[in-house]
């Protein structure tokens, strides 16, 4: 009797162990893309859309290096938070791909990982690049290389510290527009990996893919995000995507003013960018563009007067820079408008993407020819000055595509 518990607790352990080693097999679970390659490169430069599996493919592959003998690692984001939160301790980081008896340590007051064999990965950033001057590795693994600052400082810094054994560089990326990129995918010693979102299909939600298809389909925005296309140039808008309609048979509902607002006056001083917009059905639609340099708060007037016209009490406007003091302006002209202040707190190009999708899908149209603030848009980001009509475009866009605007200042 005896033998036989003995027996099957024996048995039950030995399935446990079994089922654990499936479990953090990554050879049954790893499609051929997110596999090692075979041969000797220097840069593996995994380049593919969101939730490809990006993440993963480079934890395992660090552990799998590993096992083989590489000692000295940096694990290289564009911060040291986003190297701890996704790198090592995300879901599809280093502390969760390994059983635990081999799971390495992580010190977070020494920014170090340990291995059980004695291996050692060091936490870098490109905000601080600085930190790679004198370390030296024989294994790097990079994360979201597209969004560093600093970015040629820093990949110069890191391949100085390239210099143990056979030396190796993983990078995985959301592919965007830079000129690194497409120096890396050029170099002989490269082995690039492109893929889409699509090929991890089994492992996303199908509200989530739904919704991307919907969103970011037939998109340039959803060509590099999803589709981990690398494009050619970084410009966001072109003749193709401008689209205009007549105003004459067109009922508008939602009308608005965005202002994106000067706050000195002087020969020096950026444009106020004043866009009216307005919604008919699912479509927004460009109505005029009153943007210019004005003399004092000269502009303050010209938003009344475009109320006035449009029959709006709609005003939308960023308070980065002059706070209450922009609403305050406005009341003493109008004390009946609606006003929305919006809190910026993401760069330029981020809050233009969604603005730039809806262009692609043709949902914006232009009701007439506006040749400033079309100049500035074919020419964003690249734009010398402060594209003030743009930055009230994106400002009015991003509001009127809001489901929730019930707060009086929105953060986008």
């Amino acid at each position: 009797m005896q033998q036989e518990l003995l027996r099957e607790i024996y048995d039950l352990g030995l399935k446990l162990l079994q089922k654990q080693a499936k479990e953090y097999d990554w050879n049954l679970h790893a499609r051929d893309s997110q596999k090692i390659p075979s041969w000797n490169w220097r840069v593996w430069l995994l380049m593919a859309g969101r939730g490809f599996g990006k993440t993963r493919t480079g934890a395992e592959s660090i552990r799998k290096l590993v096992s083989q003998g590489y000692r000295n690692i940096c694990l290289l984001g564009k911060n040291k938070e986003d190297v701890r939160k996704i790198m090592i301790e995300g879901k599809s980081g280093l502390l969760n791909i390994y059983p635990e008896h081999e799971r390495p340590k992580f010190f977070a007051s020494k920014n170090i990982l340990q291995w059980p064999n004695g291996a050692i990965a060091q936490v870098h950033s490109s905000d601080s690049y600085e930190s790679l001057r004198g370390p030296q590795f024989d294994l790097a693994w990079v994360d979201e290389l597209a969004k560093f600052s600093n970015l040629d400082e820093t990949w110069d810094q890191l391949m100085m510290t390239m210099r143990l054994g056979i030396p190796k560089v993983i990078i995985t990326t959301t592919p965007k527009p830079i000129s690194l990129l497409h120096k890396l995918c050029k170099r002989k010693d490269t082995h690039y990996t492109t893929g889409n979102t699509l090929d991890n299909e089994k492992n996303l939600s199908k509200e989530y893919l739904e919704y991307i298809k919907d969103e970011y389909g037939g998109t340039s925005f959803g060509k590099q995000e999803l589709d981990g296309e690398l494009l050619d140039d970084m410009k966001m808008w072109s003749d193709e995507n401008i689209y205009r309609k007549n105003k004459s048979s067109m009922k508008f509902s939602n009308v608005i003013i965005a202002i994106d607002p000067a706050v000195t006056n002087n020969e020096n001083s950026d444009e106020t960018g004043i866009i009216v917009l307005a919604m008919s059905n699912d479509e927004i639609f460009v109505l005029e563009d009153k943007s210019g340099k004005y003399a004092s708060f000269d502009w303050i007037k010209i938003c009344d007067q475009m109320c006035e016209k449009y029959k709006t009490r709609t005003i939308v406007a960023e308070v980065n820079q002059g706070g209450d003091m922009i609403e305050d302006l406005l009341r003493i002209q109008n004390p009946n408008i609606d006003f929305h202040g919006i809190r910026s707190i993401h760069n330029k190009v981020t809050r233009a993407q969604p603005v730039v999708c809806l262009y692609d899908q043709g949902k914006i149209f232009h009701v007439g020819v506006f040749e400033e603030l079309e100049e500035q848009m074919k020419s964003f980001p690249g734009f010398s000055k402060s594209p003030d009509r743009v930055d009230a475009l994106v400002i009015g866009i991003n509001f009127l595509r809001s489901k929730k605007r019930l707060a009086r200042v929105s953060i986008i």
